[in-house]
């Protein structure tokens, strides 16, 4: 199984760079519900004669190996060379573009495009591209497979160098293109390419969880914004506070209002829908959107809880009264090993975790996005996610 670093279908349904959850760069993008591969969501990029990318920074180490697998499709071809992923990284700009002169895809190695391969591309045709991004040596090497068919190589001699982040779209000078990119994921691992179909879904909380609050919610307590009514134990309803899509969407939220009563172990729990798909589960993403009335010290746990073992999705000061998106990739469960469909079903958020005596903290929304491996003889997206319809 891929060791999957990140993923994401846009199934969150936002475009925005607070909090770095989401994306860490962007321009002449949006995230459209008008045409997708998978899901209600995918992203668009430079509907008009432009720039138009979506760049997300790399989350911890840089790697020397970006293993992607994305799906693309163009309701206007490039006017010229496009480039479609690149790994935003001056000494080698390494990826795949958009051919003009024979109106293919190529590989590329420092803007200098290859021999081309595969189908000639045409407008409103989704196609799967793989490739493995490799400057781990002197050599610098970029391979591709479009739908399973290999691209010719680019190499070239570079200096072993790290990538910084994932580049969707062209930021070259302006080309004439509208492109739409859904069903992403990447690996730091050589051995991972090529990653094959697949796909990304997303999913809500639907269900209040065990909560373990304080004991006098007078002084010290979690409180639905719904009739801004303390949270007891046995409550049932706050999660619908939380299962806005796009995420932060409305004004409901749960609010941690804390002072020196709470301690580190209080929290607030909730479930997610199942996953009900004929699919293996490569990789969870798990996002908050989080902020505060005032910007105060006060820091705070979003923790992934499965098989009796804690994964962080966030944990510090957020700081901001403006929408803060958080996320964590998470390979594989938080007690250890590949995910499996009970362990996913059983997983739950919780949130809290503090002693701070200031601050008062919301949740305004959380999702999970999971890639997906289709189980062989399956659809590689079900009937279901090619109507758009909203999970």
């Amino acid at each position: 199984m891929a060791t999957i670093t990140y993923l994401t279908g846009w199934e969150h349904g936002v475009l925005s760079l607070s909090g770095g959850g989401l994306a860490n760069d962007w321009t002449n993008a949006s995230v459209s519900s008008a045409l997708s591969r998978s899901g209600t969501y995918a992203v668009r990029l430079n509907p008009t004669a432009a720039v138009g990318y979506w760049e997300k920074a790399i989350d911890g180490a840089s790697p020397t190996v970006i293993v992607a697998r994305l799906y693309v499709r163009y309701a206007t071809l490039p006017g010229s060379n496009a480039l479609v992923f690149n790994d935003d990284n001056a000494s080698t700009n390494l990826g795949i573009g958009y051919k003009h002169a024979d109106g293919k895809f190529a590989t590329f190695l420092n803007d200098i495009y290859g021999t081309s391969g595969g189908p000639t591309v045409t407008t409103d045709t989704w196609y799967r591209i793989d490739l493995k991004l490799d400057a781990s040596t002197g050599t610098a090497t970029v391979d591709a497979q479009v739908d399973g068919v290999a691209l010719p190589q680019s190499s070239g001699a570079f200096a072993s160098a790290a990538f910084n982040a994932y580049k969707i779209g062209s930021n070259n000078s302006s080309v004439t293109m509208d492109l739409y990119a859904d069903d992403f994921v990447a690996s730091h691992t050589s051995g991972d390419y090529p990653l094959g179909d697949g796909y990304v879904r997303g999913f809500s909380p639907n269900a209040s969880g065990t909560h373990n609050l304080e004991a006098s919610p007078s002084s010290a307590f979690f409180e639905d914004s719904i009739g801004e009514i303390a949270l007891q134990t046995n409550e049932t309803a706050s999660w619908a506070t939380l299962d806005d899509v796009p995420l932060g969407a409305d004004e409901d939220h749960v609010l941690l209002e804390n002072d020196a009563s709470l301690t580190a172990a209080h929290y607030a729990e909730y479930a997610f829908a199942d996953c009900s798909d004929s699919a293996t589960i490569q990789a969870v993403r798990a996002l908050v959107t989080l902020r505060q009335d005032t910007a105060a010290n006060c820091v705070i746990d979003a923790r992934l809880r499965e098989g009796g073992s804690d994964g962080v999705i966030y944990s510090g000061d957020v700081n901001s009264t403006f929408r803060t998106y958080k996320g964590a990739t998470f390979a594989t469960k938080p007690s250890g090993g590949a995910w499996t469909d009970s362990a996913f079903d059983a997983m739950t958020l919780r949130y809290g975790f503090t002693t701070d005596a200031d601050g008062r903290v919301r949740l305004d929304s959380a999702m999970l996005e999971a890639a997906l491996v289709p189980v062989v003889g399956t659809a590689s997206v079900p009937r279901i996610l090619r109507s758009n319809l909203r999970w």
